[in-house]
């Protein structure tokens, strides 16, 4: 399995050359704003807006697309959960099942938000190097321990995955097939178990090594940002939309 963040980092397109800063920030709010919505319609029409914003960004909408069905399917628990158990209208009943309009609908207003915040999330993501963002959230006073977290977490993606496709490949050479068995889980859990353990000692290694060479904590970066009228004018455009969509919202314009 291959993951690179900065697939798409190269690419060049408003959203790009935008002020990383003003980026985030933008974003963020964009986002948090869209989490208040309470209608379907504010929801639907903030989905589509964040559809809309992709195309700023030069990317094809389908690579937003995969990396939004996946975080959806983790949410399925949730959706299957809240029909059965909201109360309200019932509109189909069988013994003691009974299907709830009102958890239907908070189901679909759930998923159309989740969907629009992580179609922006990855908007920011995508649209510039993971370093520079690290930069530019050191540059908005985000503290070093959090950082650290971030910056590890995200190189530790790489490390992980390709000691995983190895142990899978050697697996697959001594004649392991996933199946539905005790010994097949058995041997998964000796995979996970393993690989958690050499996880662990390569961080031990990985953390000595950088002691050495003069780590102390803090994050060093020589990027420097400078946010110019188009980037100001861009990041308002992008907290405006959704402020607008929740206040006509409010004002119950989408009810």
């Amino acid at each position: 399995m291959h993951i690179d963040i900065d697939e798409k980092a190269h690419l060049h397109s408003i959203l790009h050359r935008m002020d990383l800063r003003l980026k985030i920030i933008s974003i963020l709010a964009s986002s948090l704003i869209i989490s208040s919505c309470r209608t379907l319609s504010s929801a639907a029409i903030a989905l589509i807006y964040a559809t809309l914003l992709t195309f700023f960004s030069g990317i094809p909408l389908t690579y937003y697309f995969k990396k939004t069905y996946l975080p959806l399917i983790f949410l399925l628990p949730l959706f299957l959960f809240l029909p059965l158990s909201s109360g309200g209208n019932v509109i189909f009943s069988l013994s003691y099942l009974s299907i709830y309009k009102e958890g239907i609908i908070l189901s679909v207003l759930i998923s159309l938000k989740v969907a629009a915040i992580i179609i922006l999330i990855n908007i920011m993501l995508s649209t510039a190097p993971f370093r520079d963002m690290a930069a530019a959230l050191k540059s908005l006073k985000v503290p070093d321990k959090m950082l650290n977290i971030i910056l590890f977490t995200y190189r530790y993606f790489f490390v992980f995955f390709e000691d995983l496709r190895k142990m899978r490949v050697a697996l697959t050479l001594r004649g392991f097939k996933s199946r539905s068995t005790l010994a097949s889980l058995r041997s998964s859990a000796n995979l996970a178990s393993s690989l958690l353990v050499r996880s662990y000692e390569q961080t031990e290694r990985i953390y000595r090594a950088m002691l050495l060479r003069g780590y102390n904590g803090s994050i060093v970066s020589d990027k420097t940002f400078n946010a110019g009228r188009g980037d100001i004018l861009f990041a308002l455009m992008i907290i405006t939309v959704p402020l607008m969509i929740l206040l006509s919202e409010y004002q119950g314009l989408f009810n």
